[in-house]
């Protein structure tokens, strides 16, 4: 049996979605056909931490909808990071067990990157993880967006049993409109949200690109989420060396969806796939969307990406600066 998983927030609304896009090529090897699709296990089911909202009057955010289409172009956009005085970290280059073990471990270091992928919750006891791209302005999963409810949300970055850096509230959400054909679906499951607050130019955030073929089939990324199944999604849960998978990757365009071998968990979507290069800059390739498993030890996780995406970013940079 196949079972595709949207790695979405872990909360009684995941129960009630729809059937799923199937983002897979029906014919392909690391694609095989749908036969079931498994929602979430309830026992992760959490709620909000009512103690730790804001006091005034929630602010339910605007919904700006970003033209859909795939993008064909002869240079592709990116969107610079930023990286603090002091946030020139580097990533410990230490391989983890692969295979039937689960590659994610608690990460708990407070400095640049990590600090800027943070929790996303939603008034509604739903959560995500995402990732500052801009001074306040957070990348996650389309499919983490409550749909037809007025619901008030805020991004804690950094957050690990408790706000570390304190969190700040969504104001306003960019995303596609309507469902893609296919893997297409997967390639635009990503959205952009924007905080009441420039968090960004503090702790630093993220660029973005489209993802680079000559790292595909090597263990040169990273990801870090919020799983509900590890402590109820409460700690960061990071993983290294992960794999891009050419043989099914781009499957919609040249430049999405990616997939990989990072084991995922509710909790995790819109987490980040990034990048650390030479330079020490980071950048995020795309945003956690789905899991697919047809076996023990057997699948891959889907992560949307590509040129409209990084769009978005620089527009969100520019028109909500």
């Amino acid at each position: 049996m196949v079972s595709l998983i949207r790695c979405a927030a872990v909360a009684a609304l995941a129960f009630n979605t729809g059937a799923l896009a199937k983002p897979i090529d029906k014919t392909s090897v690391y694609n095989p056909i749908l036969d079931d699709l498994v929602g979430f296990d309830e026992a992760l089911v959490v709620t909000t931490d009512k103690t730790r909202t804001r006091r005034e009057e929630p602010i339910i955010p605007s919904t700006h909808h970003i033209a859909g289409g795939n993008v064909v172009r002869s240079e592709y956009p990116i969107a610079t990071p930023y990286t603090p005085d002091a946030g020139q970290l580097i990533e410990v280059f230490k391989r983890f067990i692969v295979g039937a073990t689960d590659d994610r471990h608690r990460w708990d270091v407070s400095e640049f990157p990590f600090h800027s992928v943070g929790r996303l919750v939603w008034a509604n006891g739903v959560f995500c993880s995402g990732a500052l791209v801009g001074p306040r302005h957070v990348l996650t999963a389309r499919h983490c967006i409550p749909e037809g409810e007025s619901v008030s949300g805020n991004f804690a970055p950094g957050y690990d049993n408790g706000e570390r850096f304190g969190h700040a509230a969504i104001t306003h959400v960019l995303k596609t409109e309507g469902q893609q054909p296919g893997s297409c679906e997967t390639k635009a499951d990503w959205a952009i949200l924007v905080l009441d607050q420039k968090l960004g130019d503090e702790l630093g955030y993220f660029g973005a690109k489209v993802p680079d073929a000559s790292l595909f089939d090597k263990p040169a990324l990273y990801h870090l989420g919020y799983p509900g199944d590890k402590d109820g999604g409460s700690t960061p849960q990071r993983i290294i060396d992960v794999t891009v998978h050419s043989s099914n990757s781009l499957d919609c365009d040249a430049t999405g969806p990616v997939y990989t071998d990072a084991d995922t968990a509710g909790g995790q979507s819109g987490g980040p796939l990034w990048e650390l290069d030479g330079n020490m800059d980071r950048w995020i390739w795309g945003a956690l969307s789905i899991g697919v498993s047809w076996g023990e030890g057997l699948g891959y996780s889907g992560f949307a990406s590509g040129a409209q995406m990084v769009d978005a970013v620089n527009m969100a940079r520019k028109d909500f600066p």
